[in-house]
């Protein structure tokens, strides 16, 4: 007969491994924190978790690689919850008798095989039957839709919180004749980064990059570029070489955004560009004509 397991529902994330705690930079564990603390609000019954800690120790695990050797936020889910049985309402029923009253209120008895006698070459004289194989950490099949749909939504949700990057802010200022300051704000949107820190660490993937470049017509050139601490600072930290493109190789953090400048002789417009290998690449067309009030 199988044993009835009051297990909870699992939001699982790395490490597998207690000694690769190291690995989950303090922002990737708040951005992990951040999307299953909304999952728990989608599956409920369901609590975030972490493998090595919370579970059992695993080397090897998929969610580890995805995470540890691709630098890609994941998690992996359990998909059922004994406690989804009664919804919290087992009343003062002990837990031993929850399922069996389950079985016989909800599901008709269709999971329990009635016990009988097996003369046992070894053990003599047992009772064969009990609960069936689908009636173990298996949603009955009345509840497998929502269960379905509130894990398909978790995963879209999930989904959804992939980098959004936009030139939020552009400003054109006149230095002199011919000579120009483009400052821009890229943000990013959403709780992703574009780069996450370990991937940043462990030199994983591709660079993001930003650059200022002529469009058709224009006659643009980047005399020198650098990054900004804010959006009004007047120093910057210089591009060594190529100053129309920039190497952002920690990406745009979750929620936040990253200030760009550069010093342009010309006329005519230009195109703002930032590539991620992990948020897509965006751009934004502008004129060299001052945007600063008169």
């Amino acid at each position: 007969m199988q044993s009835y397991h009051n297990s909870g529902g699992m939001i699982l994330r790395g490490p597998g491994a207690k000694e690769r705690e190291d690995y989950y930079p303090r922002s990737d564990v708040a951005v992990y924190d951040e999307l299953a603390k909304t999952g728990e609000r989608i599956l409920p019954y369901y609590r975030s978790m972490t493998i090595w800690k919370d579970l059992y120790t695993v080397h090897g695990g998929f969610v580890n690689w995805t995470s540890e050797g691709l630098g890609i936020i994941s998690f992996t889910n359990e998909l059922w919850a004994n406690a989804q049985y009664y919804y919290g309402k087992e009343g003062d029923w002990p837990r031993a008798e929850q399922r069996l009253k389950f079985g016989d209120l909800l599901q008709f008895g269709e999971l329990w095989v009635p016990l009988k006698p097996y003369d046992h070459p070894t053990y003599g004289e047992i009772l064969i039957g009990g609960w069936n194989q689908y009636a173990s950490r298996v949603p009955p099949t009345f509840m497998l839709e929502e269960l379905c749909h509130r894990n398909f939504a978790f995963t879209m949700y999930h989904a959804a919180q992939m980098p959004k990057l936009s030139f939020s802010r552009v400003r054109v200022k006149a230095l002199d004749p011919g000579i120009w300051e483009v400052t821009a704000e890229v943000q990013n949107g959403a709780a992703i980064p574009s780069i996450s820190a370990i991937a940043a660490s462990k030199k994983i993937g591709a660079r993001d990059q930003v650059s200022l470049r002529a469009a058709e017509g224009g006659s643009a050139r980047v005399l020198t570029s650098g990054t900004l601490s804010d959006w009004i600072s007047r120093s910057m930290t210089l591009t060594k070489r190529q100053p129309e493109r920039m190497w952002v190789d920690s990406g745009i953090g979750s929620h936040t955004q990253r200030f760009f400048r550069w010093i342009v002789e010309g006329a005519g417009a230009i195109e703002l560009e930032y590539k991620s290998q992990k948020a897509g690449t965006i751009r934004k067309a502008v004129k060299l004509e001052s945007t600063e009030p008169k």
